[in-house]
């Protein structure tokens, strides 16, 4: 009867340590920013920035994933993954936009293969 509830214990403990995935807001310390590099007057060369740094409230990461969002002409979606788990991370993405055209990202933290909490929106940029 002892090792079953040192079992039960255990198996508590470790739910209870595992951060809040795929539940609630975006994690804080989530953040993306899409920047206009440069423009010729045919097409815009472009960043998305992605930064995170873990706070109390959040999971440390090991992927994030970035879709067009809905109903503007992205060019990219994608996705970045570390060998292991990070805190503090920065990651840039280049790309082009064709003039006329608006971009913004919807941004996902991973921790492993669950989503922690809800994306997070770039801001919107337009080439021209």
């Amino acid at each position: 009867m002892r090792p079953c509830l040192v079992a039960a214990a255990v198996i508590v403990a470790a739910v209870s340590a595992s951060p809040a995935l795929a539940k609630g807001p975006a994690p804080k310390g989530l953040s993306a920013n899409v920047s206009l590099t440069s423009s010729n007057g045919t097409t815009c060369q472009m960043t998305l920035t992605i930064s995170y740094n873990v706070t109390k409230q959040s999971a440390p990461v090991n992927e994030f994933d970035w879709a067009p969002n809905a109903g503007l002409p992205n060019p990219y979606g994608g996705f970045q993954t570390y060998g292991s788990l990070q805190t503090k991370v920065t990651t840039t993405i280049s790309f082009s936009l064709s003039n006329g055209d608006s971009v913004q990202y919807l941004v996902t933290a991973k921790y492993f293969t669950s989503t922690i909490g809800a994306p997070v929106n770039s801001n919107l940029v337009s080439c021209v």
